[in-house]
């Protein structure tokens, strides 16, 4: 009974990422004129992350595992992400979707996939450690406190303010240090021939799918550019990872069978 339950909760939480996206597009047309439309961008960025739930699925509909199930959680995160935030009219409402999605798509969805990358391709000791869990999803405890304060607390308090800038620091610390991480134990693993010779080509293509995800994003940071058109190439984590971890498979696969 574990595929169809974890298949089945993933169509399901695919499912709402979609209609996530398909709202967040219907409210931007609604606020843009007649002639804008919601922007070809913004377009572009919600069907990126319809390709991370895709992806995800790919990966899960075969055999669920523990690493495939953390690899599908982060797609389903990232999914909600690339496309925005839901934006109803400034309110007690829109601010704590604000932070439903930064808490979500971010400290979630970055945990996990750090997470995945401590038990896939090759099953690390952190990866099965109460100490690195306590690192990987501590910060979540943490950011869901300091939301909290930043939506009940007063308007303009002291209590407000300190659960948002707590609370925007931990994300963006997060945000970028876990995505880090992973580069680094792929490039190692690939670098230091950690991973067979027959995996190391899709654990390479993971490693470029990265770069090529995150190389125009940074870029783009670094020289002031408007960031949503480079963010289109956050398309290629999710192809990549997606060959990478079912070509992995496979060749496992075939080696016990014609071991």
């Amino acid at each position: 009974m574990a595929r169809p339950t974890s298949f089945g909760l993933f169509l399901a939480g695919g499912a709402a990422v979609a209609l996530w996206k398909l709202v967040v597009l219907l409210l931007a047309a609604s606020s843009a004129s007649a002639d804008e439309g919601p922007g070809l961008i913004k377009v572009l960025l919600a069907l990126v992350g319809l390709t991370f739930v895709v992806s995800g699925l790919l990966v899960l509909k075969e055999r669920p595992s523990r690493p495939r199930l953390l690899f599908a959680g982060f797609c389903l995160c990232a999914g909600l992400h690339w496309g925005g935030p839901l934006e109803p009219a400034p309110g007690p409402l829109r601010t704590s979707l604000l932070f439903f999605y930064l808490l979500v798509s971010s400290l979630v969805g970055e945990a996990l996939f750090l997470h995945f990358a401590l038990l896939f391709p090759k099953r690390t000791n952190a990866g099965d450690s109460r100490l690195v869990r306590y690192f990987l999803y501590g910060p979540l405890v943490a950011g869901t406190l300091l939301a909290i304060l930043a939506v009940i607390g007063s308007k303009g308090s002291g209590t407000q303010a300190a659960g948002q800038t707590g609370f925007l620091m931990l994300h963006t610390v997060i945000s970028n240090l876990f995505p880090a991480l992973v580069l680094l134990l792929y490039v190692s693993y690939v670098a230091r021939r950690k991973v067979t010779p027959i995996e190391r080509p899709h654990v390479a293509l993971m490693v470029a799918g990265m770069l090529i995800a995150w190389l125009p994003y940074l870029a783009a940071s670094v020289a002031g550019w408007e960031p949503d058109p480079w963010n289109l190439s956050m398309v290629a984590l999710p192809v990549a990872f997606a060959i990478g971890i079912l070509g992995i498979e496979r060749t496992r696969t075939s080696a016990e069978v014609h071991g």
